[in-house]
């Protein structure tokens, strides 16, 4: 109907699908703007678990959206488990940046030969700061931090996405 109607867009941005049985549609829908930027926030954890009704099946289907995204935005639950296919209670410390971030420069990596083009993570904790964000694009690595968050807030993904999106 959109192609029908002549319909363009500046952006697609993809965030909660909820199961997999959406996915298909969704990259046959972005597959019908192929000039059209794309942005993928794989929503699917927080704090190393799934939410409740996702597992490692719903990480390993979301990597078939890797392709068609310019940039995508996990937090670092749903990067590491698009990743590595995997998530525990130990990953925030596994993932911990301090002197060292081989970890989490090896999972931009691996994203990228999934076919992740550029890589915002969110909620990467480095040393003291327990939600900084790690960018990469072009093979370039950046933790970005200012301090300890106190609280969280629901929606702070959200009001995230919407500003990178609206940046792009």
């Amino acid at each position: 109907h959109y192609k029908k109607e002549n319909i363009t867009f500046d952006a697609i941005f993809v965030g909660y699908l909820g199961n997999v049985d959406v996915i298909d549609s969704v990259i046959y829908f972005i597959s019908q703007f192929p000039d059209t930027k794309v942005i993928l926030d794989p929503i699917m954890g927080d704090h190393g678990k799934y939410y409740s009704n996702f597992d490692g099946s719903y990480g390993t289907s979301m990597r078939r959206l890797l392709p068609y995204s310019d940039v995508i935005l996990p937090n670092l639950t749903s990067g590491v488990s698009i990743g590595t296919n995997s998530i525990d209670s130990s990953m925030q410390e596994e993932y911990q940046i301090t002197g060292n971030h081989r970890n989490v420069l090896h999972l931009c990596e691996e994203l990228r030969k999934m076919g992740a083009k550029d890589i915002i993570i969110t909620s990467v904790p480095k040393d003291d700061c327990k939600k900084g964000i790690v960018l990469y694009e072009d093979d370039a690595f950046l933790y970005i931090g200012n301090g300890e968050v106190l609280k969280e807030f629901h929606g702070a993904g959200d009001a995230f996405d919407g500003m990178v999106l609206a940046r792009l």
